[in-house]
């Protein structure tokens, strides 16, 4: 994970795939060049497809928010809170959705992706998680 553009700050990590513990660390990051922020990446159930649709768009746009406003560095999309009445975007689809949305508004490099999932299980989940933006993934359930 890096800093601000052109600071020399970084948080090297062995591993791209990182335990419950060192996933807390990150969230209470707090050093000179970074700024943490969560993204929940659920939606309502009963609005189907059309509901999957706009909460991507309203990730992207919070996303984009918090970049410009905030000065965040590192986004953590968060699939918890799961229950019968909102679902999880589907991981791989909510970081590449983001990742090339905020190639397209010129942000992609202001920030890091982080995720927080239930999902991913196999190597191949976190292969795919990261060739498609994510510098770090934190597996909560396996």
């Amino acid at each position: 994970m890096v800093a601000q553009p052109g600071a020399a700050r970084r948080v090297e990590l062995k591993l791209p795939v990182i335990t419950n513990e060192e996933f807390a660390k990150i969230r209470r990051l707090d050093r000179p060049g970074f700024k943490v922020g969560v993204l929940p990446t659920l939606f309502r159930v009963t609005r189907g497809e059309k509901g999957l649709a706009k909460a991507l768009e309203e990730l992207s746009l919070m996303a984009r928010r918090m970049i410009e406003e905030e000065e965040v560095t590192v986004l953590v999309l968060s699939d918890r809170g799961v229950t019968k009445e909102f679902a999880p975007i589907p991981a791989l689809l909510a970081v590449a959705g983001l990742h090339h949305f905020l190639i397209r508004e010129g942000l992609r490099t202001r920030i890091s992706i982080v995720l927080e999932t239930g999902e991913a299980r196999e190597v191949h989940h976190f292969a795919l998680l990261i060739g498609y933006g994510c510098s770090v993934v934190n597996p909560y359930l396996a």
